[in-house]
């Protein structure tokens, strides 16, 4: 059986024309400025996207949504998503959670923004993948998957990720986040996607393919139970398959309170999913799995 939550619904990224829309607070020119350390006035895309990254790694992620509202307010949807395609140019300086916050935060927007075609519009009209975003055209391209992760209700930004991503044998950062159907979680295959992106969007991979999702979540569990951001989309599911698998994660501390509700939801599926695990030679795994029987 398939259980969506509100509660589920809310840990997904927003598509087009759900969810609330941004509650924007744009950082001030004065503000930016000097978080980046720089004085006078930013007169170009160019020298938006070298402030925006110098004051959001001087600020870290706290920085990011304001600094994003910023570009949405003062450039609309087109001028923010070609400014922070420029951001992509700095490689190894646009990474980890500043690159994932401002991703995130531009799909928010891009969910409610009026000029959302235009934006659209100035993406299609570049190849689908705007300046800075291009990199390397001989290797692989984060870029296509942020793109499509963006945008996606297009669906051939979708497709040009996924031949790329199949193409080179790479796992995915993004791309999970833009399937719209079972049908694109099959397309990913055998190949190992990455924890970061298990972590954030396997809860997308249970709302989107709802029963036809569940093996694709089985399946990355059995071998890794270290991505607490499965376990939570297991929880859409209540069968014993499902419940097998959410046993697996009592060992992970910041899984094991999603598993204990899930059990306390269902606790008809608790005695065959962990019994098992009181007998296991860790000392840690007994005791949780007994502690969720009691």
């Amino acid at each position: 059986m398939f259980e969506w939550t509100p509660e589920l619904e809310a840990s997904c990224p927003p598509v087009r024309g759900q969810g609330a829309p941004v509650d924007a607070k744009p950082v001030d020119d004065k503000k930016l400025l000097a978080a980046a350390g720089k004085t006078g006035t930013l007169e170009s895309h160019a020298a938006e996207a070298e402030a925006f990254l110098a004051a959001c790694n001087a600020k870290g992620v706290k920085l990011v949504d304001g600094a994003v509202d910023r570009l949405f307010a003062k450039y609309g949807a087109a001028g923010a998503i070609e400014i922070v395609a420029l951001v992509g140019k700095a490689g190894v300086a646009f990474m980890g959670p500043i690159r994932q916050a401002t991703i995130a935060r531009v799909r928010h927007h891009l969910a409610h923004a009026g000029d959302y075609q235009a934006a659209l519009d100035f993406v299609v009209g570049h190849g689908g993948l705007p300046p800075g975003l291009d990199g390397n055209p001989t290797q692989y391209q984060v870029g296509r998957e942020i793109i499509a992760y963006l945008f996606p209700d297009h669906r051939p930004f979708f497709d040009a990720a996924i031949d790329q991503l199949v193409a080179r044998n790479f796992t995915s950062s993004y791309l999970l986040g833009a399937v719209a159907g079972a049908q694109d979680v099959a397309r990913f295959g055998p190949r190992g996607i990455g924890h970061p992106d298990r972590e954030r969007h396997a809860v997308v991979v249970a709302r989107v393919a709802r029963e036809a999702g569940l093996p694709f979540l089985v399946e990355y569990t059995a071998r890794s139970t270290g991505v607490p951001g499965v376990a939570l989309a297991l929880t859409a599911y209540v069968s014993p398959e499902a419940a097998a698998s959410l046993a697996l994660y009592i060992e992970n501390k910041d899984a094991l309170p999603i598993v204990r509700g899930y059990f306390a939801a269902h606790p008809e599926l608790a005695a065959a999913a962990l019994e098992p695990h009181t007998k296991s030679k860790k000392k840690k795994i007994r005791d949780a799995a007994a502690s969720l029987l009691t």
